[in-house]
């Protein structure tokens, strides 16, 4: 059903079966799965506020790991956003979550400093003018 809802445009409903499916997963490996899933059709929706609240309870609990999938996600939206998308309002949200222990989130913090560094630069160059970002 959330490939249907995915494909006929029913973002909202799309997202709420992968949450029901992400709530009855029998495996960490298969919730990861699905909350990257999730994660992945705000993105491209985009609801970038949802995309936050999923981001926000995840490092609630956990960091993210190298081979995470949910990290797989960020970095697929940053280097190919969709038409009319702006990188930097999903950077801002992301620099927006509150971490109770950010020492205890290493890759989380390495990887929100990766992605932010090549849109500063675009940024202070004005290639982001030229691009439309």
């Amino acid at each position: 059903m959330a490939y249907l809802h995915t494909t006929s445009g029913n973002f909202k409903q799309a997202a709420d079966y992968l949450k029901l499916l992400e709530e009855t997963a029998t495996s960490p490996q298969e919730k990861e799965g699905l909350l990257s899933d999730r994660l992945s059709l705000c993105l491209r929706w985009p609801n970038l506020d949802m995309a936050t609240d999923i981001l926000s309870g995840y490092l609630a609990s956990c960091d993210l790991s190298e081979e995470s999938a949910i990290k797989k996600s960020i970095d697929d939206y940053l280097k190919e956003p969709p038409a009319g998308a702006d990188p930097n309002g999903l950077l801002e949200r992301l620099t927006g979550i509150k971490i109770r222990d950010p020492a205890a989130r290493p890759v989380w913090r390495e990887s929100l400093q990766r992605w932010s560094t090549p849109l500063v630069r675009a940024q202070k160059t004005g290639e982001g003018e030229k691009s439309g970002y």
